[in-house]
């Protein structure tokens, strides 16, 4: 599998009722892949997994097999094994790679004890394997002692999503092994995660305009620096507005979904609260002068 890859996780839509919109998904997978997009993860945290039960998780995986025409990459994290093995299991016959965190509820988990939990994927894995470093959630990091034990034993340990949001992990990560693909989970680093020599991106903010980080993608591989740096500055007036807006991310994100797809839900699970009306015409207002200005530099 070609490693230069852009990755978009995708949020899951849900109805009023909280069941899963497939009609809006479908047409959700349809728009990313019009805008550029040959690359998806499914039910990653964009895509709200944990409010997820496991049948949902199988069938978000098992829809999107048969719509998009692309890769699929698909978390299959949990903290009880055997729901991540019965995950994997899954995904073997449906996804091109599989992502995978720490069991992040449980506090003070040695590296030993890691790799005993990992292994047992690994071993059972008949695709490759991304590990996925998210401490501000997890609060695990994965050590580079860890991987290298691994990449030792298990060599379908492809690579892993790095969101820490910083340059430094990830050329510490990309220094393991030329063999080991590292994507960058930051929006706003984009290009500067690039540059530094990982495999590819995994955007969450960049679904409601896909046209940023494909084209960042795009003129990075085309050795188009100054385009893509140019972008990525106009990228980063939203990517500031998010992280400020004052409210939590995949509620906006889900609100200005809807300017790209008409009807596209605004609904989500518990814990997070749904925007309200004054707020989703104030995020969509501010989308759009985005849009708008990133258009002129195309």
């Amino acid at each position: 599998m070609d490693t230069k890859r852009l990755y978009f996780a995708l949020l899951t839509p849900f109805k009023s009722d909280n069941g899963i919109d497939y009609g809006v998904l479908k047409e959700y997978i349809q728009f990313l892949e019009e805008h550029g997009a040959n690359s998806i993860v499914t039910n990653g945290t964009t895509g709200e997994f944990p409010s997820l039960t496991i049948n949902e998780r199988k069938g978000i995986l098992e829809f999107c097999k048969k719509n998009f025409k692309g890769t699929i990459m698909n978390n299959i994290s949990s903290c009880c094994i055997f729901d991540s093995l019965d995950l994997l299991e899954h995904s073997n016959a449906y996804a091109d790679s599989v992502l995978l965190l720490p069991p992040y509820y449980f506090a003070g988990v040695t590296d030993s004890g890691l790799e005993m939990f990992f292994g047992e994927i690994l071993k059972r894995s008949q695709i490759p394997v991304y590990l996925y470093n998210f401490p501000k959630h997890a609060k695990i990091k994965i050590s580079p002692e860890l991987i290298n034990r691994l990449l030792a034993n298990y060599p379908n340990l492809a690579g892993i999503k790095d969101s820490s949001g910083s340059l430094e992990s990830f050329n510490i990560y990309n220094e393991i092994s030329p063999k080991f693909s590292v994507y960058a989970g930051s929006d706003s680093l984009m290009i500067d995660a690039l540059k530094s020599g990982v495999a590819g991106s995994i955007s969450g903010s960049g679904n409601p305009m896909p046209e940023f980080p494909v084209s960042i993608f795009n003129y990075y591989l085309n050795d188009n620096i100054d385009m893509a740096e140019k972008t990525q500055r106009h990228y980063n007036v939203w990517n500031d507005f998010r992280k400020n807006a004052g409210f939590s991310e995949i509620p906006l994100l889900k609100a200005i979904m809807g300017i790209r797809i008409k009807g596209f839900p605004i609904y989500t699970r518990t814990p997070f609260i749904d925007l309200d009306e004054l707020s989703v015409n104030k995020a969509r207002e501010k989308f759009k002068e985005h849009v708008q200005d990133f258009l002129q530099i195309r």
